[in-house]
């Protein structure tokens, strides 16, 4: 009997620590079928960038991102809320670093007519979101801000000034109020293209923005203490409106240039009394153009590549075509040291000084909307 009750018992045991072998290779297996929370990435901050650094930043799909200019590694990056930021790099502080700018069109609208809120949104460095500025509400037709850009147009060198265009009138505005601009200026054609100057040019030392229209006309004017003034129409392009246009010093004589690129394959140099076209056959429009430190001119066509130019101060001369991109959509060129920088609709492209493809992290981001060099 005793054997009995004693067999009984060990079986009970037994049979108990099934149960619960059971229980905990059940619970363990319910662990394992839960997503585990992954440790929270760490805050990414905006990073220092020296003033006397050149960096690239670009955006793709709301997305903004910074590629230092080694390696061209991403060291930082960061999702906008808006639509088709607009972005710039600038010391408009005066700390020795450079800030992002961005003009970010907030997703939505009000009233029948859609408008829609825009905001400046600064980033200094450490911050993990930016300083915001409403600057208003705005029809998405009439008054939608297409292009920013960030310059020293005023000779005070102790600021950037940043400009925004809209289809037919620029804003500056000034650091020190960014709700509201500090100058007005309406035209009776839209705008194509605007871009700072500073520094000589046609033997005039004062710093200003350039103007170019669609109806082919490029006109220069002075800002000083809130008054945007005309200076000169100085290249009228019959039938023939301008996409890009630079101010830069082609032919090493102490002066700069303006050199542009209009809708009818054409490219034209403008030294302050005459001057020089080039046609580029079969090139459709002239999306962007660029300078290396030796004034080789490079100049990106919407359909079929880049291609090599330079201006000995009195002619054009064509090289060829140097970079080959059929089938991609080109939408920005930076030349940059040795390299040069494309903003295609697959990413971005890098090539070194002999026109060779360089790897870049994320090269296939997606459609890269916008890129600067600053």
């Amino acid at each position: 009997m005793k054997k009995l009750i004693y067999m009984i018992l060990i079986s009970f045991f037994l049979f108990s620590c099934s149960e619960n072998i059971t229980e905990v290779q059940n619970k363990l297996s319910e662990l394992n079928k839960k997503p585990v929370n992954p440790d929270p990435e760490p805050e990414l901050v905006f990073p220092d960038l020296d003033v006397n650094q050149k960096y690239v930043a670009g955006v793709v799909d709301g997305t903004i991102y910074l590629w230092e200019t080694q390696t061209f590694t991403i060291i930082w990056s960061y999702k906008s809320a808006a639509l088709l930021p607009k972005v710039g790099l600038s010391d408009i502080n005066n700390d020795g670093f450079k800030e992002l700018i961005l003009v970010e069109r907030l997703k939505g609208g009000r009233g029948k007519d859609k408008y829609e809120e825009y905001n400046f949104s600064i980033f200094q460095k450490g911050d993990s979101e930016p300083a915001r500025t409403p600057i208003g509400y705005f029809n998405t037709y009439y008054d939608a801000i297409w292009d920013m850009k960030i310059g020293n147009m005023d000779n005070n060198p102790d600021d950037d000034e940043i400009v925004l265009v809209r289809r037919d009138k620029i804003e500056v505005y000034e650091l020190e109020d960014l709700s509201t601009p500090s100058a007005i200026l309406k035209f009776t054609h839209n705008i194509e293209s605007v871009f700072p100057w500073e520094g000589e040019i046609y033997n005039n030392n004062a710093n200003g923005i350039i103007v170019a229209f669609t109806d082919g006309t490029c006109k220069k004017f002075s800002y000083d203490e809130n008054i945007i003034t005309m200076e000169e129409e100085f290249l009228t392009l019959e039938g023939d409106g301008l996409n890009i246009a630079k101010v830069l010093d082609l032919d090493n004589d102490g002066q700069s240039e303006i050199i542009a690129g209009g809708q009818n394959e054409k490219i034209h140099i403008w030294d302050g009394s005459s001057y020089e076209s080039f046609t580029l056959e079969g090139s459709q429009y002239t999306w962007a153009l660029d300078v290396d430190v030796n004034n080789n001119i490079f100049i990106g066509t919407s359909n079929d590549g880049v291609h090599l130019l330079n201006y000995n101060g009195v002619n054009l001369n064509y090289t060829g075509k140097v970079i080959d991109i059929e089938n991609v959509q080109l939408n920005g060129l930076n030349v940059l040291n040795s390299s040069i920088l494309l903003a295609t609709d697959t990413g971005l492209k890098v090539y070194d000084a002999s026109y060779n493809s360089i790897a870049v992290e994320n090269q296939t981001i997606g459609f890269l909307e916008e890129l600067i060099c600053q």
